[in-house]
């Protein structure tokens, strides 16, 4: 068994719940791109939303690939990393599940 630390990304240093920020291949430059590259999990729903480029993902050991448009959700908890990406435009949006009613939560699950 693989005993790699996952890294826990929590959304509770943002007071509303929310973070959306944009996927661009100026990522390169992020401060924290070591630890967002690494395996890591959220406390928090990840939609990741790309329009256009490709992203390839390992989602609880399951190889993801993402391509032009296309959605991914990340539920709390689930381990994963980004492998690599290349010329990719999008967003990728975190909320607390508390921000949501039940049946947006049981869409998401």
């Amino acid at each position: 068994m693989n005993k790699r630390k996952v890294n826990l990304f929590e959304l509770r240093r943002y007071p509303h719940g929310v973070v959306i920020s944009p996927m661009q291949n100026n990522f390169d430059d992020h401060e924290d791109k070591e630890k967002a590259f690494s395996v890591h999990r959220h406390d928090s729903y990840g939609l990741f939303f790309l329009r256009s480029g490709e992203i390839k993902m390992m989602v609880e050991q399951q190889p993801i690939l993402m391509q032009g448009s296309s959605i991914l959700i990340i539920q709390p908890g689930q381990v994963h990393e980004c492998l690599r990406y290349q010329d990719i435009s999008g967003w990728v949006l975190f909320v607390d599940g508390k921000n949501l009613d039940s049946s947006t939560r049981g869409v998401l699950e």
